[in-house]
C-alpha cells in the first residue's frame, strides 16, 4: 500500500511538473511570437516612413529648384537706377585687411 500510494504521489509530481513546463513553453513561445510580430511591424512602418520621407524631400528639392531658377531669372533685373526706388544707397568702397599665417603662428619679437 506504501509503494502504491508513493507510485502515486510520484505520478502526481512528473504531471505537476510537466505541466509547470509545458505552461513555461507556452509562455516563452508566445513572448518570441510577440516579439517577432513587433519587430516585423516596426520593419514595415520603417518602410513606409522612408517612403513618405523620400517624397517631402524629393518636393523640397524641386522648390528649391524652382526658388534658384527665380533668383537666377531676378538676378538681373536690379540695376542701380531701380534701386534708388526701393531707398537703397550705393556704400563706399570697402577696404578689407589681412593677416599673414606668419603672424598668427608666434609673437613678434
Amino acid at each position: 500500500m506504501a509503494r502504491t500510494l508513493q507510485n502515486i504521489l510520484s505520478t502526481v509530481r512528473h504531471t505537476q511538473v510537466s505541466h509547470v513546463v509545458l505552461w513555461c513553453e507556452c509562455a516563452v513561445l508566445a513572448v518570441v511570437f510577440t516579439m517577432y510580430m513587433y519587430f516585423i511591424a516596426s520593419s514595415v512602418v520603417q518602410v513606409i516612413l522612408r517612403q513618405e520621407i523620400i517624397v517631402k524631400i524629393n518636393k523640397q528639392e524641386t522648390m528649391v529648384n524652382e526658388l534658384e531658377a527665380q533668383y537666377f531669372a531676378h538676378l538681373d533685373e536690379l540695376r542701380p537706377e531701380i534701386a534708388g526706388e526701393y531707398g537703397l544707397v550705393a556704400i563706399e568702397p570697402s577696404a578689407y585687411v589681412t593677416v599673414e599665417a606668419s603672424d598668427r603662428l608666434g609673437r613678434r619679437k
